[in-house]
């Protein structure tokens, strides 16, 4: 720790270091969080353009909040996908329901209750075996909370602040209550929607039969606002959005299996072996489960498979490909008039070995095809691009691992204005319908020929 009229002397501050400089600003008025976030939209609004980051004592270390928000939104979405399977469980329990009430349904109908009234009654019946299930899950996931705090504050030497917030208690029964209702509302509705004559046939013979439109209208309700309250509670609203896609699609996809299936086995002929025309028959017969069966055993093993491959495939990529030429060491800010000395030092350990070097400069993303860069930004989350300074590297030949994928790349005797080759996951948030055509980077003024600059 030293003043800054010594680290001016040091020789340090030369152009290409990196110094940061940090504020603390001391604003007495502020009360709670909200008066935090009310200084801080004012200082952004003030300074649109400003290239500082800002921290306040609720997120000092903000990597590590953006961890926890990202392992609370896989939580989710796992908790999630665990509800839409359970979903199909209560629609095959409430059907399963309903078929043993069928002679109680034919009888209030055939005593003038009319089809309203047999819905709320049955719904009404659900929804308080729904707020038995939601609140032991309710419990259970607070005792579960206060043991894994209790376990954490221990493990990592943590203040004890594990404490019970009904919100999130709220968020989740919302989610429970809303699940409960797109699911069993079909059953229902299919229920009430034949006749008397009609139920007391479906005790021998049952058939099948499609709700009102009013009920497919309250089902498409009901999973909308599933959705929204998925997304609009959520920290990465495209990750959710995505979420909400696939989870739709997968949907899609089994019910269209199931129905291919039925399809071609009803066409199957078989005329010997009489239990497995049978059993072939029961499979699409009025009334079978094989809808239910598919989609609830397609829907759980594709959330299975999909955490495995994710797992197996990111384990295979740390061990395999990286472990396999990673450096040990990694070393930044080799100046120069440092670089022989750099090497002279390494090569004269007999265990050092491998040693690549590449030259690299700081620089910021001024404008692109002649646009600003915050004009030329699509996507607003990946504003990281522009923000701040980015590291720049700069060689003859195409780096190892390094595929071109529109262009080509310069000549090694290439004599003329820069020419900039960008990854395209950088390039991508910044153009539209066109390709990035030219770039302007403020950096240092007048780059050396090819020649290392930092070891790696």
């Amino acid at each position: 720790m030293i003043s800054s009229g010594i680290f001016d002397g040091t020789g340090l501050n030369t152009l290409g270091s990196q110094v940061y400089y940090d504020y603390k600003v001391v604003i007495p008025s502020v009360q709670n969080l909200g008066d935090i976030r009310a200084v801080e939209k004012r200082i952004a609004d003030r300074f649109p353009h400003a290239a500082w980051k800002g921290r306040d004592c609720f997120a000092a270390s903000p990597q590590l909040e953006q961890m926890l928000n990202r392992l609370t939104l896989f939580l989710t979405l796992i908790g999630l996908t665990t509800l839409l399977i359970g979903g199909v469980g209560i629609s095959n329990a409430v059907r399963s329901f309903l078929e043993s009430k069928l002679a109680n349904i034919a009888t209030m109908k055939c005593l003038g209750a009319p089809d309203r009234f047999v819905m709320r009654v049955y719904i009404i019946q659900i929804f308080m075996l729904a707020t038995f299930g939601i609140l032991l899950g309710l419990l259970a996931g607070i005792l579960t909370a206060e043991g894994a705090g209790v376990l954490l504050t221990a493990k990592l030497a943590l203040t004890d602040q594990v404490h019970i917030y009904p919100a999130a208690l709220g968020l989740a029964a919302a989610y429970g209550y809303l699940t409960t209702l797109c699911f069993c509302l079909w059953p229902i509705g299919r229920a009430v929607r034949v006749s008397p004559t009609d139920l007391f046939r479906d005790l021998v013979a049952p058939r099948e039969q499609r709700p009102s439109l009013n009920i497919i209208l309250s089902i498409l309700i009901a999973a909308q606002s599933l959705a929204l309250l998925t997304i609009f509670t959520s920290s990465d609203q495209r990750l959710v959005i995505y979420f909400v896609a696939g989870a739709l699609a997968t949907f899609a996809i089994f019910y269209g299996y199931a129905a291919l299936i039925k399809f071609s086995v009803k066409r199957v002929r078989i005329p010997a072996a009489p239990e497995i025309r049978m059993a072939l028959a029961n499979l699409y017969r009025p009334g079978n489960i094989s809808t239910s069966v598919i989609l609830s055993l397609g829907l759980g093993l594709t959330v299975l498979v999909a955490v495995a491959l994710v797992q197996f495939n990111f384990m295979r990529l740390i061990k395999d490909d990286i472990s396999a030429d990673a450096p040990s060491f990694f070393f930044l800010d080799i100046q120069p008039y440092q670089r022989d000395g750099f090497r002279t030092l390494l090569t004269a350990e007999q265990s050092a070995h491998g040693l690549s070097m590449m030259p690299s400069f700081r620089g910021r993303i001024m404008q692109v095809n002649g646009k600003k860069a915050e004009e030329a930004l699509v996507d607003r989350n990946e504003s990281w691009v522009i923000n701040s300074d980015r590291g720049f590297t700069y060689t003859a030949d195409l780096p190892a691992y390094s595929h071109i994928v529109a262009g080509k790349w310069w000549d090694k005797d290439y004599k003329g204005p820069p020419i900039v080759s960008i990854a395209s996951n950088v390039a991508r948030p910044s153009i539209s319908a066109s390709v990035i055509q030219s770039l302007s980077i403020s950096s240092a003024p007048t780059l050396p020929p090819p020649s290392p600059t930092c070891a790696t």
